[in-house]
């Protein structure tokens, strides 16, 4: 369980990096408070909706073999 919550931490990490980028050269905004913390709140959703799901679909095709 606890190197699950290492992972997903380093999704959310590499999402929140990838965010940033994304807006600073595609959009070439300065950062306001609203936008760094609409930034982390996806990021982290993210980074534990996405492996959860991945988990839920493939763990399931393990048991059934």
């Amino acid at each position: 369980m606890q190197q699950k919550i290492i992972t997903y931490i380093d999704h959310a990490m590499i999402l929140l990096m990838l965010c940033f980028i994304k807006d600073y050269f595609i959009i070439n905004t300065v950062y306001s408070k609203q936008l760094v913390m609409m930034n982390i709140i996806c990021a982290l959703s993210l980074a534990f909706v996405v492996p959860a799901c991945y988990e839920l679909f493939f763990e399931r095709r393990d048991t059934s073999q």
